[in-house]
């Protein structure tokens, strides 16, 4: 550190030194020997200090969650004849419809067992790792996933994976849909007026 001492406001005197000792020592010195009033300053500074850098990875408790399934709550079956645990707060704060089919009263809420009998496992897995916030990585699943999680996303209401598997969906390529698939997605979105974009496509692959 450095310490500055300006006496009587016509000089200036500069002394480095290291701790609090050596300038309590100089005040001492310059007090008795001086008969005047001594005005200092001192400034601080550290040289060489470098503090201990490592490569943290940031904490997702939910992540965390999602891939040990601490405390699972919850188990869902699903149209293949499978099960997948779950956490009902998950559930609760994604999606309004689950949060009131968990509260109100209903079975589910009571056994923590939910019926996804329309939808496949890996559909639920699927949408699953979207609640607990995890990169589904929607440019790289093919058309059938991506149509499975629209029809979950728009059921139970979860509005931004929706608007992602609508995107989705929609920009897939034309040759990527089959009949029965085109069908069956014309007649879903019918009369969902947010859906409007997919009955278009649907309609111009019939034509086509």
């Amino acid at each position: 550190m450095e310490f500055y001492v300006d006496l009587d406001m016509t000089s200036e005197t500069r002394v480095e030194c290291e701790g609090a000792a050596p300038i309590g020592e100089l005040l001492n010195v310059w007090n008795h020997g001086a008969g005047s009033d001594l005005t200092f300053s001192v400034w601080f500074g550290w040289e060489g200090t470098h503090l201990p850098v490592e490569n943290f990875t940031r904490f997702n408790p939910l992540q965390k969650l999602h891939h040990e399934m601490l405390l699972a709550d919850c188990s869902i079956f699903t149209g293949d004849d499978k099960v997948v645990t779950c956490h009902k707060s998950v559930l609760a704060t994604s999606s309004d419809v689950l949060l009131a089919m968990l509260t109100s009263g209903m079975k589910e809420s009571q056994s923590g067992r939910i019926e996804m009998k329309d939808m496949a496992e890996k559909v639920v897995t699927k949408m699953l790792a979207y609640m607990y916030g995890l990169d589904v990585k929607a440019e790289e699943m093919d058309v059938e996933m991506a149509v499975g999680l629209l029809k979950a996303a728009h059921k139970y209401n979860i509005s931004s994976l929706e608007v992602l598997m609508m995107k989705t969906v929609f920009f897939k390529p034309n040759e990527t849909f089959n009949m029965e698939l085109v069908l069956e997605l014309y007649f879903y979105v019918e009369e969902i007026h947010t859906l409007k974009l997919i009955r278009d496509k649907m309609t111009e692959i019939m034509r086509k």
